[in-house]
């Protein structure tokens, strides 16, 4: 218990408050806890965000890196059936045009035209390779 005579500490910054209700105040338990507790409950929950966002990262690549394969698989395929599809309409253009230039007229023909094809597309792909070094150039 405390003296009359002694001041309270802060009983000059609250007038009219008794000793009681400043003791009273002072015993009541803080009801959002302290700066600690929260910073270990940030960290906390920090830390499951990240494991769960990791997680989930991992499983979509490993989905994406599955379906990938597969379609690279099923592309190199539909690369395969072009490949002798047009190799078939070489050889038919060939057996065609033989009655009209002989053999060896519609081989060469056949390969000409088919070095024509390479060049125009080759040609095509440097322009395309030239036009991104060009957009990577403007950016500095």
């Amino acid at each position: 218990m405390r003296n009359e005579n002694e001041e309270t500490p802060g009983a000059d910054f609250a007038p009219g408050v008794s000793d009681e209700a400043m003791e009273s105040e002072s015993d009541r338990e803080v009801p959002y806890g302290s700066l600690r507790d929260d910073i270990e409950s940030l960290y906390e929950d920090s830390r499951t965000y990240l494991e769960a966002e990791v997680a989930f990262q991992k499983s979509r690549l490993a989905y994406a890196a599955h379906h990938t394969r597969s379609a690279a698989f099923y592309g190199l395929c539909a690369m395969a059936f072009l490949h002798l599809a047009l190799l078939g309409l070489v050889v038919g253009l060939i057996i065609a045009l033989r009655p009209y230039l002989g053999a060896f007229g519609a081989m060469g023909l056949m390969v000409a035209l088919m070095f024509l094809f390479t060049a125009i597309a080759g040609w095509m792909a440097l322009r395309q390779f030239r036009r991104i070094s060009e957009a990577f150039e403007n950016d500095a």
